[in-house]
């Protein structure tokens, strides 16, 4: 922001953040979880997150993909259940 005093500009003041780690540590975490995805898809296994605080459950791409849901599924434990009793126990 421009600084006058009396109507004279004597500068700017302002506040700067050198952002260059942050974006270092982003692109690094995007290469970690791209090899994560790889080797999953490659080894068949998925991954799955559970946020206690609000009951939400995550799942990786490859998990999808093993319980043949589409990515705009939502994850619940009735589905997982769903999906496992079918396979364990055909009608």
């Amino acid at each position: 922001m421009p600084r006058f005093d009396a109507g004279v500009f004597k500068g700017f003041i302002g506040t700067a953040m050198d952002v260059t780690e942050q974006e270092h540590l982003t692109r690094e975490l995007r290469r970690r979880e791209a090899y994560l995805a790889e080797a999953q898809r490659l080894s068949h296994t998925g991954s799955f997150g559970w946020r206690i605080s609000t009951g939400e459950i995550l799942w990786s791409e490859e998990t999808f993909r093993i319980f043949q849901y589409d990515r705009t599924t939502k994850p619940t434990l009735a589905l997982v259940l769903e999906r496992f009793i079918r396979r364990t126990w055909p009608s």
